[in-house]
């Protein structure tokens, strides 16, 4: 995002030379506001996104033109300047966001968020943030997680590592063309920009299609955008101009591609492969467009782009990009879901910090003439931003202090058939030990505490205080069994549990809310001397249709699972099959449903897994899903320890009259195929608790805690059993 122009005066009326293009400030304000619109949730500008497609070529156009004109003037190329600059425009107000998102985090956000904050904080203080986010989005089990208040930090990270290679490939192709000829310079260096573009654009295609959470964020496939913008400034030195009638045709289709992709890109575009050409080349024809005067003048788009207000906007850009998606995340923390309405005030209320970074630090600092425009001062002063960056990481982290102990699952108490409570160990069955008094306030006791039969039982009603909660909300996120498949791999993975030489065999199928029964069965497992195995796959159905990741993306890799382990279970012949799972979308002739018609689908699709099943003598028991949150629990609770019952929420809402109908269509008129529905144990009244029995119920926005699964062994027990 470095502006070509250079200012002479003072910072705020500053002078620009020959070659300041108006136009391209104005195609950064379309870039800015298609990113603004689309993350104050605008329905119809989801593909907003694309905005920092937009950037990525225009940040590859103006730095590589700087650096052409710096090496065919000079015959060389001062790397020790180039990363100077590049400091001095980016560093100061970057380490000032991410000092202040630290600050916000610890006042706005909760505490079970810091730790993760803190290391976003340090990761995005040396451009690296991308990389973790990559790692994060393939980690299922935080798929729920709420979005890091420094999310928007992984497009810098991105020009950052292009910027770290570029120069040395310039100065290899500058070096290469004195050997040869002077005149095959602009040939070299395009020699060296197919070298990276060409197969990060490769790579950017594939990688969408096989791992589309990854290729979002890793720099390899986003390196052939800046490439492009990189490649058009080598061609614009020969000084080639358009005609005016094919300069003003390109620069309307090129913005007319950029609006449409914002209009019509939606979450489920496969992203970026090859649709971010649409983007990326409508930036490269306004750019080329704007080359020559003819792009620039009346009934152009440059002429639009030049006026005032897309020009004050274009450079309030970087400061709006920096400060917007801190503001979003903590109105979200403290209001919850926003709507368009709040998503809009709270991106317009970015203007006020925004005009004040870039007026008084990044101007100020960009233009000094105390110094700073020289290499040394403004390296030392990039070596002490990027510390105060790391040390706000740090603070926020030592902020957590003392840390939260590493999770433990609890010794818990059940319920026996005298209606008295034991203690439950951390890895195995009932201990003899003397009857828990189920009064004991203290007591871990989860739906210990319900009746047999749990429906209205006022012990399960909301209350705004509990004595503790088991498992602590700061480290309830590590409270299930990890044995489920991630999303980018299709291999069969297995997990033992109860008694392994055991003839009667129970397989567990599904995918993370099937998982989340473990903790229970295990136990059941164990008193009925039965082995348990389980085969689980994040956000994978059972199924043979084609189903969405929760990032609306294709999920080829879940079909290929959930054939192979269908295959093996009719192979094996295990006793009986447990499955569950949570309703997915689902591509319907290539249109992705979460409506009736893709319900059914997913259905007919579960049904034929059921049906292969029953046809090779396996019996089916279908657990119905379980009640689906409205927020993050853990995050509720550890804001509201002293008002639980402002983490509750309807059950109507919880269990709405559709839930789990995927699951109860497919089992409708099969034989050897039974459902069995708790949601009664944990959901017993109208209102639906955070808090059970001193017992946290949620680790996230969807899963239930291992803790309250293991109490919920009695009801377990007595609801499941092997067919007669």
């Amino acid at each position: 995002m470095t502006q070509v122009a250079r200012v002479e005066s003072a910072p705020d009326q500053p002078k620009v030379r020959a070659g300041y293009r108006p136009d391209i400030e104005g195609l950064r304000a379309v870039a800015i506001i298609l990113v603004l619109l689309a993350h104050a949730g605008v329905s119809r500008l989801e593909g907003g996104y694309v905005g920092v497609d937009v950037f990525f070529v225009i940040s590859g156009f103006l730095i590589t033109q700087m650096l052409v004109r710096e090496v065919r003037s000079t015959g060389r190329l001062r790397v020790r300047r180039f990363y100077a600059r590049r400091a001095r425009r980016l560093l100061p107000a970057s380490a000032v966001t991410l000092v202040a998102s630290a600050l916000l985090a610890w006042l706005f956000l909760p505490q079970n968020r810091w730790v993760n904050t803190a290391y976003d904080i340090m990761f995005s203080a040396v451009y690296a943030i991308n990389w973790r986010f990559a790692e994060e989005s393939v980690n299922y089990m935080r798929a729920d997680a709420a979005p890091s208040i420094v999310q928007h930090f992984w497009s810098l990270a991105v020009e950052e590592q292009f910027y770290i290679l570029w120069p040395c490939l310039l100065i290899a192709a500058a070096f290469f063309a004195r050997l040869a000829h002077r005149r095959s310079l602009n040939g070299a260096m395009l020699c060296a920009l197919a070298l990276v573009g060409l197969p990060s654009l490769a790579w950017s295609i594939y990688y969408t299609e096989t791992s589309p959470d990854r290729a979002y964020f890793v720099s390899t496939t986003r390196v052939w955008e800046l490439a492009l913008g990189a490649a058009v400034a080598i061609l614009a030195v020969n000084g080639r101009n358009l005609p005016r009638g094919l300069a003003v045709l390109a620069g309307w289709a090129g913005i007319a591609a950029i609006v449409a992709a914002g209009v019509l890109f939606t979450t489920e575009t496969p992203f970026p492969g090859y649709w971010a050409l649409v983007p990326t080349l409508g930036t490269a024809a306004v750019i080329v467009a704007g080359l020559s005067a003819e792009g620039r003048r009346t009934g152009s788009v440059g002429w639009i782009l030049s006026t005032g207000p897309m020009e004050t906007v274009g450079r309030l850009s970087y400061s709006l990009y920096l400060c917007h998606w801190p503001i979003i995340v903590v109105a979200t923390a403290a209001l919850g879901t926003l709507d368009t309405v709040t998503g809009l005030i709270a991106v317009s209320a970015a203007f006020i910090p925004a005009y004040l970074l870039h007026h008084h630090v990044e101007n100020p600092i960009r233009f000094s003439q105390a110094g700073l425009q020289y290499s040394g001062p403004m390296l030392k002063l990039a070596a002490v931003t990027t510390v105060v960056s790391l040390t706000a990481g740090m603070a926020l982290y030592i902020a957590n202090w003392p840390p939260a102990p590493p999770f433990v699952p609890p010794a818990i108490t059940v319920m026996n058939g005298a209606g008295t409570t034991s203690p439950v160990s951390q890895t195995g069955g009932t201990q003899n030990e003397q009857p828990v008094d189920k009064s004991n306030p203290n007591a871990i006791l989860g739906a210990s505490l319900l009746r047999d039969d749990p429906l209205n039982d006022p012990n399960g009603a909301p209350k705004d205080k509990s004595a503790h909660i088991v498992p602590d909300p700061l480290v309830a996120n590590e409270d299930y069994t990890q044995c489920t498949q991630v999303i980018e791999s299709a291999e069969v993975r297995s997990c033992a549990y109860g008694k392994q030489d055991s003839d009667v065999i129970v397989a567990v199928v599904g995918d993370s809310h099937a998982n989340q029964w473990v903790p229970g069965l295990a136990k059941v497992a164990e008193k009925k001397g039965w082995a348990l195995v389980e085969y689980t796959k994040a956000a994978c159905s059972f199924s043979d249709v084609p189903v969405a990741t929760k990032d609306q993306k294709p999920y080829p890799s879940c079909n290929e699972w959930s054939a192979a382990v269908l295959d093996q279970l009719i192979k094996e012949k295990p006793t009986m099959v447990i499955t569950s799972q949570s309703s997915k979308g689902v591509f319907v002739n290539g249109e992705l449903r979460y409506d009736p018609v893709g319900r059914s689908a997913l259905a007919a699709g579960l049904r034929r897994s059921y049906e292969a099943l029953t046809k090779a003598g396996i019996p089916v028991l279908v657990i119905q899903d379980s009640p689906a949150p409205t927020q993050d629990i853990p995050d509720c609770v550890e804001a509201n320890a002293d008002e639980l019952t402002a983490c509750a929420a309807d059950r109507a809402v919880m269990v709405p009259d559709d839930h789990g109908s995927d699951q109860m269509e497919a089992v409708q008129g099969l034989g050897n195929v039974r459902v069995v529905d708790f949601n009664d144990a944990i959901c017993p009244t109208d209102k639906c608790a955070a808090v059970i029995g001193n017992v946290l119920l949620y680790r996230d926005n969807s899963h239930m805690t291992g803790t309250y699964v293991r109490t919920l062994v009695p009801f377990l027990d007595k609801r499941i059993s092997l067919p007669q």
